[in-house]
């Protein structure tokens, strides 16, 4: 299912919002998640959740989320473009085995990289 253009999923819960908030600067990120402490729908096993997405994006650069038994999967990346603001991106697919979980999101996030390479490259020349 392809998602609207600026279209905003829920940023504690998704693994677009998790890799959104992993990416945001600290200052940023701690703002959104006052506002979801406060207003109460953010429990302490999603902030752990959130957490761990955040740890997940420092040490591989992308967040991982299995859904329906392992069966689905999807993965966040941060998307930092110089002199935009922070986008994210987040792609799901069938998961065929552990071999698919663990190979994808690298590769995926391998592609997204060098889409921001190239998108900063023509930024130079305008």
């Amino acid at each position: 299912r392809a998602g609207r253009p600026g279209r905003r999923p829920p940023v504690a819960t998704t693994p677009v919002g998790r890799a959104w908030l992993a990416g945001a600067a600290p200052a940023q990120r701690e703002a959104v998640l006052a506002r979801l402490r406060s207003s109460g729908s953010c429990k302490p096993e999603l902030m752990r959740e959130i957490e761990a997405a955040r740890a997940e994006v420092e040490r591989h650069g992308h967040c991982l989320v299995l859904r329906s038994e392992g069966s689905q999967a999807a993965v966040g990346i941060p998307m930092p473009v110089a002199g935009a603001p922070l986008h994210a991106l987040g792609i799901g697919y069938a998961s065929r085995g552990q071999a698919s979980v663990q190979r994808l999101p690298r590769a995926i996030q391998d592609a997204i990289s060098a889409v921001r390479a190239e998108i900063e490259r023509l930024d130079t020349r305008a």
